[in-house]
């Protein structure tokens, strides 16, 4: 038995000896003292920053911040994927078995301090306990912690785990025995994160994007924590663990922020370019400003609560699917030089990149990530962008005329945009600088026209869900919002200027609908297409550069 099978036996004995001692009268009165006593201090503190640091011992806060090390230890993502998933069944067959109750259910209300609601469910083992030192024990295994650093991170972690007490959740015996277990599983499953296999592998992925995204979606949605305060900034804790990862390792690898940097920094300040910068701030702070004013929030917050999980993993799953087509499209067009992997990693890539920075700068990444990857010249890329947005382009015509004709029965404007669709199908098959033969611009052109229906109809689908709006008016609305990303100067992450074009599209024609829904639903538009651009842009760290 090696020294980290043997500590985790001792940890693991250690947890059920206090399970044991959990049921003794002298404990039960200490444990109801120290409760207390703890339990009290949490009236002197900030009850938004107690419920903040409560939560980050949430295993959907823990996963989202797994991402990091993860990025760095292929030893650390078995762990905690073999961990967590063997650690779900532990604590809840645990709780249910010991059944012992929080102290909500035993205490009257007024003899103790309660951070709203009172919770009255089974109480052993401490749920966040359990995640946060499951997290802790697999950095240590792993070995990303130094030794100078064990004794500080063991405290910090304590602390964030007698918040439970603080918040009137928790008895302090439930803190001890979830912490024991937590840490006690990943010291007796080392030796599986030592195996290495093709299949194993592909397993730990798929849980790990199954579980990533429930993570994601939950925090998103405001329903991961019991806590309204901490539903309502459940943004904050993705911002805080993958904005170092995404937007510094991600970006610094693949050398697009030098590009993205020298485009700010090395342009001459004049009106132009102060109104260039400037000006996404400004729409983005607008657009937030209006949300508050027209009372939004709320609104958009009942509309979350109240998706449906199903509906949401279906748009989701069209929207992964578009984006795997628009991958067939560049390997079709380099054919030779590309291979399919790799090109999933440069779409994935290039469209988070396009859905989270400003002014058209992740455009810069097709090129860059086709060079460094293939060697493939930037003459020959952009040549290919060019002629990808034109599919693009006509894809869209061609959906807008299919609506238009179903719909409305205005003769000019079905013909102009026959006529714009003609004309840019005539340019694309007869320019010479593309050097495909009429079939191979043929099929680019289907597979554009195939990701554009599956993306527009998985937003539509999403909206009139969220919305009472008729089926073309909910269509020419997300057109329209996907239209706006190509114009020149938008917000960050497109905020206010896609939902700007929704709003646009449902409003010019249902005049019925109110605002306040307009806004939220086009909100909840809005980040699920982030929350697929970034869940697939965590996927391709995850593809090896070829």
């Amino acid at each position: 038995m090696n020294p980290q099978h043997k500590t985790g036996f001792i940890v693991f004995a250690l947890a059920l000896v206090l399970i044991g001692l959990n049921y003794l009268d002298p404990v039960i009165v200490l444990n109801n003292f120290i409760f207390i006593g703890l339990n009290s201090a949490g009236a002197f503190i900030n009850q938004s920053a107690l419920t903040f640091l409560t939560e980050f011992g949430n295993a959907a806060v823990l996963l989202i911040a797994s991402v990091i090390p993860i990025y760095y230890s292929r030893k650390f993502f078995r762990l905690i994927i073999s961990s967590t998933l063997i650690g779900i069944l532990l604590s809840r067959g645990l709780k249910i078995l010991l059944d012992i109750p929080r102290p909500g259910a035993i205490l009257p209300r007024e003899e103790f301090f309660v951070v709203e609601p009172l919770l009255t469910s089974q109480s052993v083992p401490s749920g966040h306990a359990f995640s946060l030192f499951l997290f802790f024990s697999c950095l240590v295994v792993s070995g990303m912690i130094k030794k100078n650093y064990f004794v500080l991170l063991i405290f910090a972690f304590s602390l964030i785990a007698f918040t439970r007490i603080l918040v009137g959740a928790h008895w302090p015996m439930d803190i001890l025995i979830g912490a024991s277990l937590g840490f006690s599983l990943p010291l007796l499953l080392a030796s599986l994160a030592d195996r290495s296999s093709k299949i194993l592998d592909t397993l730990y992925s798929v849980f790990f994007i199954i579980l990533l995204s429930i993570a994601l979606y939950t925090i998103l949605i405001g329903n991961f924590s019991t806590y309204d305060f901490a539903n309502e900034i459940g943004w904050l804790y993705i911002l805080i663990f993958l904005s170092p990862l995404l937007f510094l390792n991600l970006l610094k690898i693949e050398n697009i922020l030098s590009i993205a940097l020298d485009y700010f920094t090395k342009i001459k300040v004049s009106q132009s370019n102060f109104f260039k910068i400037f000006m996404p701030l400004l729409i983005s702070s607008t657009f937030i400003y209006l949300i508050y004013q027209y009372g939004s929030f709320s609104s958009f917050l009942f509309m979350t609560e109240n998706l449906d999980f199903l509906l949401v993993s279906v748009a989701l799953g069209l929207l992964v699917l578009s984006l795997l087509i628009r991958a067939a499209r560049i390997r079709r067009f380099f054919k030779k030089e590309t291979k399919s992997l790799g090109v999933m990693r440069i779409t994935f890539l290039h469209n988070f990149l396009n859905n989270f920075l400003p002014m058209r700068i992740g455009e810069f990444s097709f090129p860059l990530l086709l060079r460094e990857s293939y060697g493939i010249d930037n003459k020959i890329s952009l040549r290919a962008l060019f002629i990808f947005r034109i599919t693009d382009l006509l894809s869209i015509i061609f959906l807008s005329l299919f609506v238009f004709l179903s719909f409305y029965y205005s003769l000019m404007l079905n013909f102009l945009i026959l006529v714009a669709w003609y004309l840019g199908v005539s340019y694309l098959l007869q320019e010479r600088d593309i050097k495909k033969n009429l079939f191979e611009k043929i099929e680019i052109l289907i597979l554009s026209l195939l990701a554009w229906f599956m993306k527009i109809f998985a937003l539509t689908y999403l909206l009139l869900s969220l919305i009472s709006a008729s089926l073309e008016s909910s269509f020419v609305a997300v057109i329209f919002g996907e239209l706006t990303s190509i114009l020149p100067i938008h917000g960050f992450a497109g905020t206010g200027t896609y939902e700007g074009g929704i709003i646009f599209g449902l409003n010019s024609f249902d005049k019925n609908i109110n605002i306040d829904s307009m806004i939220s639903a086009s909100l909840l538009v809005h980040f699920t297409v982030l929350l697929y651009s970034l869940i697939l842009a965590i996927v391709s760290t995850f593809i090896k550069k070829t």
